[in-house]
C-alpha cells in the first residue's frame, strides 16, 4: 500500500539530524526500521498465536500506516504504532506464559466450571481469538470467582 504513494521510499531517506553521513548505504545503518511479528514478539507455540498476533499487528500497522497519510514515519510514530500493538500483544504473551507453569488454582477452577458452563466453555476457547478477552478473570482468583458465579450452570 505504502509503496504504491512513495511513502515506502521516504522510510528510507537519511535523517540529516541523526546521521552526519552522505553516502546512502552508509545512512541506511542510521534510518530507523519498524519491526513487526515474531520479531518484536515470540511467545510460545502453545497457545497457536504466532500468526494470530503477527496478523492483529499487521492491521494495526496498515491502519496506522493509512492514518499517516504524507506525514513522515519517524521514530514518534514508530513507537506509537508500536504501543497500540503492544496494548493487544501484552496479554497474548501474558496468557500464553500462565500455560507454560503449573496452572494457578483460579485457572483449575475455571476449567472446572468450564465443562459444567457451556457459556464459560465458549469464553475461554473464544478467548483464542482475542486473549485481552482474559482479563482480569484469567489472572485473578477473585474475578475468576465473580466470573464462574455469573454464569449459569447448565440445565441437568
Amino acid at each position: 500500500v505504502a509503496a504504491g504513494k512513495g511513502e515506502i521510499n521516504r522510510m528510507f531517506e537519511r535523517d540529516a539530524e541523526k546521521s552526519p553521513f552522505d553516502q546512502p548505504m552508509r545512512a541506511l545503518a542510521l534510518t530507523y526500521v519498524k519491526g513487526m511479528a515474531d520479531v518484536v514478539c515470540t511467545n510460545d507455540p502453545i497457545t497457536g498465536q504466532g500468526s494470530n498476533t503477527a496478523s492483529k499487528g499487521a492491521a494495526i500497522y496498515l491502519k496506522r500506516i493509512l492514518e499517516r497519510g504524507n506525514k513522515p514515519f519517524d521514530a514518534a510514530w514508530m513507537q506509537e504504532t508500536f504501543d497500540q500493538f503492544w496494548g493487544y500483544a501484552q496479554w497474548v504473551t501474558r496468557w500464553t506464559n500462565s500455560l507454560l507453569v503449573p496452572p494457578e488454582p483460579q485457572i483449575l477452577q475455571l476449567m472446572g466450571a468450564a465443562s459444567q458452563i457451556p457459556r464459560l466453555a465458549s469464553k475461554i476457547s473464544n478467548g483464542f481469538n482475542n486473549p485481552p478477552d482474559y482479563t482480569p478473570w484469567w489472572f485473578d482468583a477473585k474475578e475468576a470467582e465473580k466470573m464462574i458465579n455469573g454464569m449459569p450452570a447448565a440445565a441437568v
